[in-house]
Order: C-alpha cells, then sequence, then structure tokens
C-alpha cells in the first residue's frame, strides 16, 4: 500500500512550524522530505514524525540544530547522556551570566532610583568596603589610540562577565589632583570574581558627587582638599572617580554624575 504523501504546507501544519522551517532543515540536509516530484515539490510523510519530533525535541533543550545533525542518525543512550551533561554545563554557565546580569541591572536601576537624593556638590567622609577592581595599564605615557585600546579591553571584559550595567571608573593620581587636572592613569573596572591585578583597600575616605562632564571633575578637587585641610586629614595617593550617571544613561554630558573618593591615609 503506498504511503500517503502530504505536501509540505500540509506537513508543516500537521508539526505546526513554518513552512519556511522545513526548506531550511531540507537545504541544511537534517530533516528531508520523503520524495521529490519532477516539478520539485516536496512530499513529507506520517513515518518522518518521529524523526522530525527528535529534532524538535533537541532542539528545545538547546542543541544547536548543527549539533543536532550530527547526532541524528547515530544517537545512542551513551553518545545522548554526554551531550545532555554538555548541555547541562551549558546551561549553567548561562544561568550564572543571567544572574550576573540580573544583579548589575538591579544595582543599576537602584542607583538611578537614589539619585534625587544623592548631594551633589557636598563633601564627606564614608566608609568603603575592599573592592576588585580591573586595572589597565598605565595611561601616562601612551597615544591617544593606545589609550582607546585599553577601554576597548575593559569593555570586552564587562560582555563577556555580564557586567553590561557597570562603569569604567578612573584613577588620578595626587599629583594631578593637587594640581587642579582631571588626567585619568588607570581606568577600571569593578570585577565580581578577586582582582587580576588591584584591590582597593577599605577604609574611610573623602567622597563628592560631581554633576557635570566627567572630564571637568577637576572643579571639585579644591573643594575636597579645603575639607581636608579644615578637618587635618592627609590624603592617600589615589583618586577614585565612578561613574553614576554617564553615557549609558545619559545623552548629555552635563548630566553626568561622577562620584570622587579619595582614600583617607591619617587624621592628625
Amino acid at each position: 500500500m503506498d504511503k500517503k504523501l502530504y505536501s509540505i504546507g500540509e506537513f508543516a501544519k500537521l508539526v505546526d512550524v513554518k513552512r519556511q522551517t522545513l526548506l531550511w532543515y531540507d537545504e541544511i540536509d537534517l530533516f528531508k522530505p520523503y520524495e521529490i516530484s519532477e516539478k520539485g515539490y516536496r512530499y513529507y510523510t506520517l513515518d518522518q514524525l518521529e524523526n522530525f519530533s527528535v529534532i524538535r525535541n533537541l532542539k528545545d533543550l538547546g542543541i544547536s540544530l548543527e549539533k543536532i545533525k550530527e547526532i541524528i542518525e547515530f544517537r545512542t543512550p551513551t553518545t545522548m547522556q554526554k551531550i545532555f551533561k554538555e548541555q547541562i554545563s551549558t546551561i549553567d554557565t548561562n544561568i550564572s551570566q543571567l544572574e550576573r546580569q540580573k544583579t548589575s541591572l538591579s544595582n543599576w536601576s537602584q542607583l538611578i532610583d537614589r539619585l534625587h537624593t544623592l548631594p551633589l556638590d557636598t563633601v564627606f567622609i564614608e566608609y568603603q568596603d575592599a573592592a576588585s577592581l580591573l586595572v589597565s595599564h598605565n595611561l601616562t605615557d601612551l597615544p591617544e589610540e593606545s589609550r582607546s585600546l585599553e577601554i576597548t579591553k575593559l569593555n570586552e571584559y564587562r560582555s563577556q562577565s555580564a557586567q553590561i550595567a557597570e562603569s569604567l571608573g578612573g584613577i588620578v593620581s595626587l599629583e594631578n589632583f593637587n594640581n587642579n587636572q582631571t588626567i585619568y592613569d588607570y581606568f577600571y573596572l569593578p570585577a565580581y570574581h578577586p582582582a587580576d591585578n588591584y584591590t582597593k583597600q577599605a577604609g574611610y575616605f573623602v567622597s563628592i558627587y560631581y554633576q557635570g562632564d566627567y572630564t571637568q571633575t577637576f572643579h571639585v578637587y579644591q573643594k575636597i582638599r579645603d575639607f581636608a585641610d579644615e578637618n587635618q586629614l592627609e590624603l592617600g595617593t589615589k583618586i577614585f572617580e565612578q561613574s553614576q550617571v554617564g553615557e549609558l544613561t545619559a545623552s548629555n554630558p552635563e548630566t553626568y554624575i561622577t562620584k570622587i573618593s579619595v582614600p583617607i591615609k591619617s587624621h592628625a
């Protein structure tokens, strides 16, 4: 008895996919028609439903079409167990990445929620926990192109580690700080894992939130120094500047907000 043949449109309805999906599967030799007529029409049979179901299930498990194509004709419980374990590992990695993304985005959203409470242009003392940082190479003598490359490297790390919502920071030397120059000796990015090259020590800091273009933060350096002198504070040698509102969340540089923090070395 001849098998009943179904046109590509009819079979697509049976398996609840678009006609283009069957065309694509045919093109990549993953799922072929039962026969093709002299006029090029594709026909399928009910016997193929099972094989298509296998492909659908594997795809729903996140296994790539390329991998499915490799195993579809030669699968065994042993080979499938290996693939399932590999997929579990991939899913665990993806879950971890998504959790980091969620944490970063939540932190960023919470920061925006409290922007209106920030004491702009007001100097204050605060305790900061130790922080792991990924720090660039020294930028002092680097040409502009090389400085840009350092930013690119940090952005690549930010993307790969799912820290999309984390903003780059800059470290200003005490010399430039005292000379009222916003010149970054290093760029940095907060790191979730133990820092590859730097840990900002815990301690007390003199801090201020500056609103305006981050290249103009030097406008409040004198205010910080005056505060330190009035309170007989000796400041540390590295000034940390961390964007709170930057290019990610604002198009106008005049609305940027940068947190400037200087470690307190000693109190007279």
